[in-house]
């Protein structure tokens, strides 16, 4: 199978994910997987399903919307670029967007997942780095 093609399950289980099917993570990665955020990082399967389930702590509401994706040429990494909104339990709505690098082991299950993203909002017209925009 190819990594696209196992990309392709797990942006599936990602885009549909909730609290409940956060245990089939171990359908898509390695037992001894990497996960990395900017925030936060962890290893093996207990770990990182673990941090996948602090997604919907304080959430009423995840959407997850994979708008990308794109094949590394070392043959075995796909970049997937996603949209993700969470709605507390107050009624916020919170919206971040990033990319998640995967890499594939020879058994097509997932052996490390890092996420890119940056937290800070766009730098407004009248910033000083507005000038830098095109």
């Amino acid at each position: 199978m190819h990594d696209l093609d196992l990309a392709d399950d797990y942006v599936r289980w990602f885009e549909t994910l909730g609290k409940t099917g956060v245990h089939r993570l171990g359908m898509h990665v390695a037992k001894d997987v990497r996960y990395r955020t900017p925030l936060t990082e962890g290893a093996g399967l207990a770990a990182v399903t673990a941090i996948f389930m602090s997604i919907f702590d304080d959430a009423a509401a995840v959407k997850i919307k994979v708008t990308d994706r794109a094949r590394g040429m070392d043959g075995h990494t796909v970049y997937l670029r996603w949209d993700r909104l969470v709605t507390s339990q107050k009624g916020q709505i919170h919206g971040l967007s990033g990319v998640s690098e995967l890499m594939f082991g020879m058994d097509g299950k997932i052996v490390s997942i890092i996420d890119h993203w940056d937290s800070v909002p766009p730098v407004p017209k009248k910033s000083i780095f507005a000038r830098f925009r095109k």
